[in-house]
Order: structure tokens, then C-alpha cells, then sequence
């Protein structure tokens, strides 16, 4: 409230009889779940009796991880011009996303890396395999500047070698505004902290693109309403037990023939307009899993209400 005008003003519509037709309405709060996130249902207006959208979770399919913390990003990712300045061979280095705006569209393909390494973004993460002349200078350098004292690297075993993560299937954008970023990765780079990532459950090695399409498709935006967690000014963010938690139908069990198809669908996908592509997406994710009875919601932005 910015007066006590305002305030005053407030208090007398909480006190309003609901019954005489003044558009307010009131929620049970002895019915909710402490362990939900009542933020959600109050700007989307679930009821906390209301069914639930899905009964199987993202997590029963896949594992979700953040992203490599390298606690100095300015020393540990480097361009393809700062491994030529400092005599970097290439097999010191691990390819790895390190900003989520240099990601964009449903697939992340090789080709998509080989232009952004083009570009001369950092999209190379140090990761020695073993010691020679070029490394030895370049691991000083970042001694004289303080990099093992620093708090992650002076508590890993090694202060230069990374976290241990491997490549993963999906990426989840951590922080948001309007849609959330799900992208499917088929490029063999690893991510920092930018993204989390999803890395399917044993014998759900084929789903990544169906689930990818799930993600989204209006039905996975409505699932993203019901775990992300609201910030100021509209940002949203997902922690890697939220993109666990979210709803999500029960998947089939795909060939991997099936599989390279839906990945050729979503890299055809990229090239159509926003609104004719979540047409397209909604009617795949329809056509492969069981959407009977549920119809999606139109594609809104994933901001709070106001």
C-alpha cells in the first residue's frame, strides 16, 4: 500500500459480504497444503481441492541437476581467441553453455555450438586431462589472480578441475521472464549454472524429446505454474526439485527410431511463429500421450497475475 487511503481501502473490501456480487472471493485456508506453494494458487486460481492436473511427475522420468558452478567464470570459460592467446590445446577444454541467452529455440544441435564458438563466445569450460607448457602458464595466471583462494575452488579435491556433471538431456532455464526455456540438448555441451539439467532415469533413454515437447506445450506450461517460484518485477524461477516436481502425464516407452523423429519435429518446429509452433506442439503432445478430457488452457505468459 503507498497511503493509508489505499490501506483503508483494502481492509473494506476484505470486510465486503462475498455474497453481494462484488467479484471477490475468499479461499479456505485450513485447506491447504502446508508443503504446496500457496503463491501458485492463489495466481492461477487452483482450488487446493481441485484435481490434480497430472498424477505422474517430471521426476519420475528424469533426474534434475543445476548446472557446473565453476566460482570464476571469467578465469574457467574461455573463447576460442582466449585459448589462442593462451596456447590452450583444445582437449584442456570441455564444450559448455555458460549464459542462457546465448540458447534459444526447442534443440540445442552441435551445429548451434560450432556458431557460438564461432562467434567467440566463452563456451569453452577448462578441464585438463594432463599437464604441458600452455596449461602450467595459463593455471599461474590464475594463481597470481587468487582463483584457488576463492570459495569453490579452494574446496574442491583439485582448485582447477570442475564439477563432475555429465552432459545433460534437457535444459531448464533457471531464471525467467514471459515463457520459461526448456530445450532439448543434442549438442554434447555441458552447462553452467544458467540451467539445470534433466538426465533421464534408466529405460527412459528416448523420452528427452517427448518429454522436451511436454515441457513446451500449454499443458506444460500449466504444470510450470504450479512449482515455479515467483520473484520481483515478474521473474520466475525453478529450483532442480521443482522441475522434479512438476506434473507431467504418464510417458510411453519410445524406440529410438521414434525418438530421432520427434527431434527432426522439434528442430522443423524452431523455423514456424510463435503462436503456429505451440499449435503444433500441443497437437503432438496429444497425439503421443494420453490427453483425453484434458484440453489445454490457451498459451499465456508464465507472470503472475497482477
Amino acid at each position: 500500500m503507498d497511503s493509508l487511503d489505499e490501506a483503508r481501502a483494502f481492509v473494506k473490501q476484505l470486510l465486503t459480504d462475498p455474497n453481494d456480487g462484488c467479484g471477490f472471493k475468499y479461499s479456505d485456508i485450513a485447506k491447504f497444503n502446508p508443503r504446496e506453494k500457496w503463491l501458485n494458487l492463489i495466481f492461477n486460481g487452483v482450488a487446493p481441492t481441485d484435481q490434480p492436473l497430472f498424477r505422474q511427475r517430471v521426476g519420475d522420468y528424469f533426474d534434475c541437476r543445476r548446472g557446473i558452478a565453476t566460482g570464476a567464470n571469467e578465469f574457467f570459460c574461455l573463447s576460442q581467441s582466449g585459448l589462442q592467446e593462451h596456447a590452450l590445446h583444445p582437449e584442456h577444454v570441455e564444450p559448455c553453455v555458460t549464459k542462457a541467452a546465448d540458447v534459444a529455440g526447442l534443440v540445442f544441435s552441435s551445429e548451434k555450438f560450432a556458431a557460438l564458438a564461432a562467434s567467440n563466445r566463452r563456451c569453452y569450460l577448462l578441464n585438463p586431462r594432463h599437464n604441458e607448457r600452455g596449461l602450467d602458464s595459463y593455471l599461474q595466471i590464475g594463481k597470481r589472480l587468487g582463483i584457488p583462494e576463492r570459495h569453490l575452488p579452494s574446496h574442491r579435491p583439485v582448485w582447477y578441475l570442475p564439477e563432475n556433471r555429465a552432459v545433460a538431456d534437457i535444459w531448464a532455464a533457471v531464471f525467467s521472464r514471459e515463457l520459461v526455456k526448456f530445450i532439448l540438448n543434442t549438442s554434447g555441451a555441458k552447462n553452467l549454472t544458467c540451467f539445470h539439467g534433466l538426465y533421464a532415469k534408466s529405460g527412459h533413454e528416448n523420452l528427452a524429446p517427448l518429454m522436451t515437447l511436454f515441457l513446451n506445450s500449454s499443458w506444460g506450461r500449466e504444470a510450470f505454474a504450479q512449482v515455479n517460484r515467483y520473484y520481483g518485477d515478474g521473474l520466475n524461477k525453478l529450483e532442480p526439485k521443482d522441475v522434479e516436481a512438476m506434473p507431467c502425464p504418464e510417458m510411453p516407452t519410445l524406440k529410438q527410431a521414434e525418438s530421432v523423429r520427434l527431434v527432426k519435429r522439434l528442430v522443423e518446429l524452431e523455423s514456424l511463429p510463435m503462436v503456429e509452433r505451440g499449435a503444433q506442439i500441443d497437437s503432438l503432445v496429444a497425439d503421443h500421450l494420453d490427453m483425453s478430457g484434458r484440453f489445454p488452457k490457451s498459451r499465456v505468459s508464465s507472470k503472475p497475475a497482477r
